[in-house]
């Protein structure tokens, strides 16, 4: 008798893994042929069994309903969420290379799908759909997009929570490039890989192969956590942020840069100029520092240190249109207070205020005249600003030159 019970439990036992691989083979043929509501009633049959599944078993039941949910390619929201919780079951399978496929497969409709939000300004599910890639691949990358459009969403504790992250794991960013010179053209291109940019080379379609890095992003990163808490009110632990990340990097500029950001939003000017000299000082012939000094110098009116960097950036950059326009802009300082005392002698008799009115406007002529110079130079540079273009031909009017400032002029019109 006993022996005839442990041959019936080890013929049920049997009988249902063959079930277990009957329904699944099922399933597999199913999907394989698109045939998806006659696929549901095999996955779910399977589920029946899955308690007697192995590890391996139950790993070829969830790949089989991640596929059933995932579809023709193109899931709804929904469907894709389903298809990667049940993808995310899987410990064991007995076909790893089906899984790694369909792994790809999750993870570009992850990207293409929270592109699509991103392109649509529907931020936070952007976000969301980037994050589930972030869990998926465990790849810091999703992470630090999910983060920047959930900044986007204006979700900022769920953004200072995946920045908190990305710090903890020191993540940079930083990508190694490839790069060759195309000799028929001369334009220096980017290769997907090594390989392809050495094959080139070999085949002599390329010449001067360089492998460049791309920017950390660990800088940002601090940043953005202490903006995050600044728009928090959390200015403390705004600061805290960028000290923690400069002791480890004391001479980073960017994360220096980033600091007297933080310092100029609060409001610290002198904090904020003295960052910026150290910063400077690391990277001397940076000119978008030089001319950053310049704007918080005219700030607090030292107009001497304001022109010194302004002349250095241009030393630094003789392109550096910003650096001309600024010069100018800096020069013509005292116009304000003669236009409104001009404004104010309009309605007195005396001769006196006639007097002082001529000098005024002379002193507004010589403001001119120093100054064209310099915005000559930055339209030289470029020359479709029109608001530029207006303001040198009001000038040129008011110095008599009136050919010059008929032909800026037209060019502003032109460019209305």
């Amino acid at each position: 008798m006993k022996r005839y019970l442990t041959l019936i439990l080890l013929l049920t036992f049997m009988s249902s893994i063959y079930s277990q691989k009957k329904e699944l083979r099922t399933a597999k043929k199913d999907l394989d042929k698109g045939n998806f509501d006659k696929a549901e009633a095999s996955i779910n049959a399977a589920e029946s069994f899955l308690s007697s599944m192995d590890e391996k078993q139950k790993g070829d039941f969830y790949l089989l309903k991640s596929k059933f949910y995932f579809g023709d390619g193109n899931p709804n929201t929904e469907n894709l969420v389903s298809a990667v919780e049940n993808f995310q079951k899987i410990s064991s399978i007995s076909d790893p290379k089906a899984k790694e496929f369909h792994y790809f497969e999750l993870l570009n409709q992850l990207t293409t799908q929270s592109n699509n939000y991103n392109n649509n300004q529907q931020f936070s599910d952007a976000s969301n759909s980037i994050y589930k890639a972030y869990e998926m691949s465990n790849d810091p990358y999703y992470l630090y997009v999910s983060a920047s459009w959930s900044v986007q969403a204006k979700d900022y504790e769920k953004s200072l929570l995946m920045y908190e992250k990305l710090k903890s794991l020191k993540y940079t960013g930083i990508e190694e490039q490839f790069f060759a010179t195309n000799k028929s053209t001369n334009v220096e291109e980017q290769f997907n890989n090594k390989i392809m940019r050495d094959a080139s080379v070999k085949s002599k379609t390329h010449n001067n192969p360089v492998d460049k890095k791309t920017k950390s992003k660990y800088p940002e990163i601090i940043k953005n956590i202490a903006i995050i808490y600044k728009l928090m009110g959390e200015t403390e632990k705004a600061l805290k942020a960028i000290t923690e990340a400069r002791a480890e990097n004391p001479n980073d500029l960017d994360l220096i840069i980033e600091e007297a950001n933080v310092y100029f939003e609060m409001g610290n000017m002198e904090k904020f100029k003295n960052l910026l000299e150290v910063a400077t000082k690391l990277d001397p012939n940076n000119a978008q520092l030089q001319i950053n000094l310049g704007y918080l110098s005219a700030e607090v009116k030292d107009y001497k240190a304001a022109t010194m960097y302004y002349e250095r950036a241009i030393e630094i950059n003789p392109e550096y249109i910003a650096a001309y326009l600024a010069l100018a802009d800096l020069i013509l300082t005292p116009e304000v207070e003669i236009n409104n005392e001009m404004n104010e002698l309009i309605s007195c008799n005396r001769s006196s205020c006639y007097d002082r009115y001529d000098e005024l406007k002379l002193e507004k002529k010589k403001l001119y005249s120093k100054a064209i110079p310099y915005i000559e130079k930055a339209l030289q540079l470029d020359s479709s600003n029109v608001n530029v273009l207006n303001a040198m031909s009001q000038m040129l009017s008011v110095l008599d030159r009136v050919k010059e400032a008929k032909k800026y002029r037209e060019l502003s019109e032109s460019l209305k």
